[in-house]
C-alpha cells in the first residue's frame, strides 16, 4: 500500500510545482503596453483667434516663426515603455480619417524636448513640441497626426542577473490629430456661423438640433448655451443650457444635439443660441414653432394633400349640376349602331373582288346594313311630329279630279 501512495504523491508534487512555476512566469510575460497622451492648453500661442486655447492640438505659425505645445504622456503599463513621437499623415480610407505610417512634412519643422525616452511603469511625462517653420515655405492648411509609440526596452543586463525575462512582441501607438496651419492668422480667422435650429424627439427625450457652419480654413469646436422664451407665456423660460460640439472641419457644416427638459411644451417659443470658439463669439435668435414630432408634419402634408382631393371632386361635381351636363349612360341602341357603323367601315376598307359576283354579294350586304340601319332608326321618326307627313300627301292625290272639267270642254264643243 505505501509502496503505491509514495508514487502518486511524489506525481502530485511534481504537478503542483510545474503548474506554479508556469504561472508566476505567464504573470510577468502576460503584462502589456499602454499609454495615454493628453494635450496641455495653451502654450504659447499668439494672433487675434488663440486657436490653441484649447485640449486640441491646433497651431499656426508664421514663415520664419515659431510656435509650442504641451502634452503629457501617462504610462497605464506595469513595465517601462520606451516612448517615441512623431508626426506622420492624416489617411482616409473609406471616408474615415486615421492616422497613416508615413512621415508628414511636418515632422521635419518638429522638435521634441524628450523623445525615445523610457517611461516607467505607472508614472507620466510632460513633453513639449515646437514647431519652426523656415522661410520659403508656402502658405498651407495641413492635417496631420502626433503619435506617441509605446515599445517594451531592450534588457540591458544578462540573461543570468535576472530571474524572469519578459518578452513582449509588437507595440501600442496613441493617435492624436493635429492641425497645423502656415501662413498668417488673419487668412486662417475663425469664421463661423449658427445656421438653423429644430426640434427633434429621440428615444422619447426632447432634443434640440443646432445647425453650425464653419466658414475658415481652421477646424473649430465651439461651446456654448441655449435658452428658450415662451412667445405666449414670457415668464416661461428655460436656459441658459450649456453644450459642447466635436470637431467641425474646415469649410464644412455639421449637427449637434442639446437636450431639453420635458416642461418645453409644444409652441411657438423664442431660441437664444450662443457658440464660442477662442475669442470668437456669435450669437442668433430664432422665433420657432416647436412640436417635437417628425410624424406631424407628415400627417399634416397628408391631411393637406386629401382636402385638395375632395375639393377638387366637389367642385367637379358642383360643375355638371349646374350646367345640367351630367354624362347619362348610352342606351343598348345607340351601342349596337355604332358597333354596326364601325363593322361596316371595316368592310368597305377590304380590298374589293374583281367578279362581279362578289361584287353583287358585297352590294346586297351594305344595302341589308343600312335596311338595318333604318329599322333601328324608324321609331324614333314615328314618335316625332315630322313623320306625319304621309298624310298631307292626299290632297295631291286629287289633283287629277280637278283636271277633268278642262278635259271635258272639248266634248261641249263638239255638242254645240
Amino acid at each position: 500500500m505505501i509502496k503505491r501512495v509514495a508514487p502518486t504523491t511524489l506525481l502530485l508534487a511534481f504537478v503542483i510545482s510545474t503548474s506554479l512555476g508556469g504561472f508566476v512566469n505567464n504573470s510577468a510575460t502576460a503584462a502589456g503596453l499602454g499609454i495615454s497622451v493628453r494635450v496641455i492648453p495653451g502654450g504659447n500661442q499668439e494672433g487675434q483667434e488663440a486657436v490653441g486655447a484649447n485640449k486640441r492640438m491646433w497651431m499656426i505659425v508664421k514663415q520664419g516663426d515659431s510656435r509650442s505645445r504641451e502634452i503629457q504622456i501617462s504610462s497605464t503599463s506595469s513595465i517601462s515603455q520606451l516612448i517615441s513621437l512623431s508626426i506622420v499623415d492624416a489617411s482616409i480610407i473609406n471616408g474615415v480619417t486615421s492616422a497613416g505610417k508615413t512621415l508628414n512634412e511636418a515632422n521635419s519643422w518638429a522638435k521634441f524636448s524628450a523623445n525615445n525616452f523610457i517611461l516607467p511603469a505607472g508614472t507620466r511625462k510632460t513633453v513639449t513640441m515646437e514647431v519652426a517653420i523656415p522661410n520659403g515655405i508656402k502658405d498651407a492648411a495641413i492635417e496631420a497626426y502626433l503619435v506617441a509609440t509605446a515599445q517594451s526596452p531592450k534588457p540591458t543586463g544578462k540573461k543570468g542577473n535576472a530571474k524572469y525575462n519578459a518578452v513582449i512582441k509588437g507595440q501600442a501607438r496613441f493617435a492624436h490629430a493635429l492641425f497645423l496651419g502656415v501662413g498668417d492668422y488673419e487668412k486662417f480667422r475663425v469664421n463661423f456661423s449658427i445656421e438653423d435650429v429644430k426640434d427633434t424627439r429621440r428615444n422619447g427625450q426632447k432634443k434640440l438640433l443646432i445647425f453650425l457652419n464653419n466658414k475658415g480654413l481652421t477646424p473649430i469646436a465651439p461651446s456654448g448655451d441655449v435658452t428658450l422664451q415662451n412667445a405666449d407665456f414670457p415668464g416661461l423660460r428655460f436656459g441658459p443650457i450649456k453644450y459642447l460640439t466635436a470637431r467641425i472641419n474646415p469649410e464644412s457644416k455639421s449637427v449637434f444635439v442639446v437636450d431639453l427638459p420635458e416642461e418645453v411644451i409644444p409652441g411657438k417659443w423664442k431660441i437664444f443660441v450662443r457658440a464660442s470658439q477662442g475669442n470668437v463669439t456669435e450669437t442668433k435668435v430664432f422665433e420657432k414653432t416647436l412640436r417635437f414630432s417628425k410624424w406631424f408634419d407628415i400627417l399634416f402634408n397628408i391631411g393637406r394633400f386629401l382636402v385638395f382631393v375632395i375639393g377638387i371632386v366637389l367642385l367637379r361635381k358642383s360643375w355638371h349640376l349646374f350646367r345640367g351636363t351630367t354624362p347619362v349612360p348610352q342606351p343598348f341602341a345607340v351601342k349596337a349602331r355604332n358597333f354596326l357603323k364601325s363593322l361596316r367601315e371595316r368592310i368597305n376598307s377590304r380590298l374589293k373582288p374583281v367578279n362581279s359576283q362578289s361584287a353583287q354579294i358585297e352590294t346586297d350586304t351594305d344595302a341589308e346594313i343600312e335596311r338595318f340601319l333604318e329599322e333601328m332608326r324608324s321609331p324614333k321618326k314615328k314618335a316625332s311630329p315630322k313623320k306625319a307627313s304621309p298624310k298631307k300627301a292626299s290632297p295631291k292625290k286629287a289633283s287629277p279630279k280637278k283636271a277633268s272639267p278642262k278635259k271635258a270642254s272639248p266634248k261641249k264643243a263638239l255638242v254645240n
